[in-house]
């Protein structure tokens, strides 16, 4: 079975150029019916205090339009981008539902670069995670990635990549997930990636919302980078 999704850009261009820190992550939630997913990363560099909120279609693993909102202390954008991002949540009925929730303690995600050094994480980062049985029997998920190389990237390092998401279940055919192109701008070059988080919300039809965290990293002005990007899709109903 193969769920075919639209490339996600992750539009936070303005942030990365702000560089060299790691962001924390804040995972918002889902609409009660399974649309929308929305998290914010958030974290301190030499710009101030700033956040990026990023609301996603689930099923076509997009950000909506408007989205992502990006806002910065020392250029005054903070406040405003935060009163939109929330708007646009209360909207869509986007909160803390009942969902299932699987984190991987490698990933600190909650961590910015003050408390735990970006290369120590990178180091430890997670690419196959297994699910308890609420995601489905025998659930795994896998992640890979391809790569286009760029003359503007070093050695050891790739240029814009693409994230592939494979779920696994017992008697049931694997769900390719892809479709998700994580780098900012053309300067910025692939070191690492890993799953953070995996998020399930069952519908009353059967089916489910899933919402994978992936973190990646590339070099920054003075160092490792570590952002955070969403892989979401629908997940139809088992056929008995």
């Amino acid at each position: 079975m193969r769920i075919p999704l639209a490339l996600f850009v992750v539009a936070i261009g303005t942030q990365a150029a702000l560089g060299y820190d790691a962001s924390a992550l804040k995972v918002i939630g889902f609409s009660p019916d399974g649309r929308y997913f929305a998290l914010e990363e958030n974290g301190d560099n030499e710009g101030g205090h700033y956040t990026t909120t990023i609301v996603m279609d689930v099923a076509k693993s997009r950000s909506v339009s408007g989205s992502p909102f990006v806002g910065i202390e020392d250029n005054e954008t903070l406040d405003k981008a935060n009163a939109r991002a929330a708007k646009m949540i209360e909207t869509l009925g986007i909160s803390k539902q009942p969902s299932l929730t699987v984190t991987v303690p490698e990933a600190k995600a909650q961590e910015t670069a003050d408390s735990t050094p970006v290369d120590k994480i990178r180091e430890a980062a997670v690419k196959v995670l297994t699910l308890p049985d609420g995601f489905g029997p025998g659930a795994r998920l896998t992640l890979t990635h391809s790569t286009r190389p760029s003359r503007k990237c070093d050695k050891g390092e790739d240029g814009a990549a693409v994230i592939r998401l494979r779920l696994e279940k017992k008697a049931a055919k694997p769900v390719q997930i892809s479709g998700a192109r994580n780098i900012p701008s053309p300067e910025d070059c692939l070191i690492g990636y890993g799953i953070a988080e995996a998020h399930v919300l069952h519908l009353p039809d059967g089916g489910s919302a899933l919402a994978v965290i992936v973190q990646y990293f590339y070099n920054g002005f003075e160092g490792t980078d570590r952002r955070f990007m969403a892989v979401t899709a629908r997940i139809p109903a088992l056929r008995q």
